[in-house]
């Protein structure tokens, strides 16, 4: 079969992508593959991996090639990961991932950030790339709009004198957990905080209106 075609019928099992490593596995020799470079018959979407000329270089396409490029490890991070799970008021043409810390991308059309540790529970698979949960989506988009930090509580925005807490996740799991959180919830209260409290059934049944509530307390903008 004509290498050409065989690569082909590669990319149209990879979502119309092919890697460097498929090129080799085609068969065709470094030089070869540069003269088709040159050529314009196959054109780089992210490091190491690239589309035919005839397929059009959609946002979709350049995550997933993003994704085969920085392998296993790397997932859809804040703004990018919450258009990926189709929350309302999130589109453009941004791509954003995160890495474990020793990871690093080439690419300057990706935005990479990076973590020490992973926690399962953080992440997920949707449509064949591996984004952070819903709820971990959630709670990135809130951190990453206003800058708040992780405390003892799950973030505090202290410009607005808001705390924002996401229960039915890890750490709030028993009665005694939960008798922890009402003592806080109360405590925060009684010293002027408002406190906003989504369940994980909130975040992944009901984005939209976790997503207006934030709105409404001017964590994020729609």
């Amino acid at each position: 079969m004509n290498q050409d075609l065989q690569l082909i019928d590669v990319a149209r099992a990879q979502h119309d992508l092919i890697t460097r490593e498929d090129v080799r596995s085609c068969g065709l020799s470094s030089q070869q593959w540069c003269d088709r470079l040159d050529e314009g018959l196959w054109l780089p979407v992210s490091e190491r991996v690239f589309r035919h000329r005839a397929t059009p270089a959609t946002w979709e396409l350049r995550v997933r090639a993003a994704a085969l490029s920085l392998g296993r490890d790397a997932a859809l991070f804040g703004p990018t990961a919450a258009q990926w799970w189709g929350l309302d008021g999130f589109s453009g043409d941004a791509v954003e991932f995160v890495v474990p810390r020793i990871r690093r991308s080439l690419d300057p059309n990706v935005r990479i950030h990076t973590t020490k540790q992973w926690h399962a529970a953080d992440l997920a698979h949707r449509d064949g790339v591996r984004t952070t949960s819903a709820v971990r989506t959630i709670i990135d988009l809130v951190s990453y709009a206003t800058s708040g930090r992780v405390m003892r509580v799950d973030f505090e925005f202290q410009r607005l004198n808001l705390v924002v807490e996401v229960t039915g996740r890890l750490g709030h799991t028993s009665d005694r957990d939960r008798r922890k959180d009402a003592l806080r919830r109360n405590a925060l209260q009684q010293i002027g905080k408002e406190v906003l409290e989504f369940t994980t059934v909130d975040v992944l049944s009901s984005p939209d209106y976790v997503l207006a509530t934030l709105h409404t307390s001017g964590v994020v903008t729609l």
